[in-house]
């Protein structure tokens, strides 16, 4: 899902430029199309499965980024590194 979510911010963000001077950021049109997506789901599902499912989810991504480290080939240019587009949310 994280390189889904990464492709598709990165595209919406080469396409900002080209959007209406008052039209929302990248990062928020995407957070609200995922509410409108995933709203009906999380709507059959019952308050503890959400908040389990968040816990897992949150653990998972965590023990990921523990653990996986990107490193360039020797002679290969680095990559820019870029910020997060949004702070992570609290818990």
């Amino acid at each position: 899902m994280a390189s889904l979510s990464s492709q598709i911010l990165a595209h919406m963000a080469r396409w900002q430029g080209q959007s209406s001077s008052d039209a929302p950021p990248p990062d928020r049109v995407f957070a609200e199309l995922l509410s409108g997506i995933l709203g009906p789901v999380v709507q059959h599902q019952s308050p503890e499965a959400v908040r389990a499912a968040r816990e897992v989810l949150a653990e998972a991504v965590a023990a990921i980024e523990s653990e996986i480290v990107l490193v360039e080939p020797p002679g290969q240019p680095r990559e820019r590194r870029r910020r997060p587009l949004s702070p992570r949310r609290p818990d």
